[in-house]
């Protein structure tokens, strides 16, 4: 049995960080910068942007006042996947308690 969908669920993140390229010296990555993103929940969402594909919704810290953050697209196969490989993810790291 599958639940409705609910785009108004949020999910906590506990790090969000990006580890941009020193471009044109990538040759040292010990000494890239690290950015604190700060996002603090991801929302799924559908037809955002373009009818037929599956948002993700990366939100900083005000996610339920403002909608300021990153957004990602993905078809529903690749949606799909993604659910796949989080549940077993879920199930490894559960195991390895």
């Amino acid at each position: 049995m599958t639940s409705p969908f609910d785009s108004m669920l949020a999910f906590a993140v506990s790090r969000a960080q990006a580890y941009p390229h020193t471009w044109p010296d990538d040759s040292s990555p010990e000494e890239a910068p690290i950015v604190d993103l700060g996002v603090h929940r991801l929302i799924v969402d559908k037809w955002v942007v373009k009818p037929g594909m599956v948002t993700i919704a990366a939100s900083t810290r005000n996610a339920g006042v403002d909608a300021y953050g990153f957004e990602f697209d993905m078809t529903p196969s690749d949606a799909r996947a993604l659910g796949h490989q989080l549940i077993a993810a879920a199930a490894e790291c559960e195991t390895a308690d």
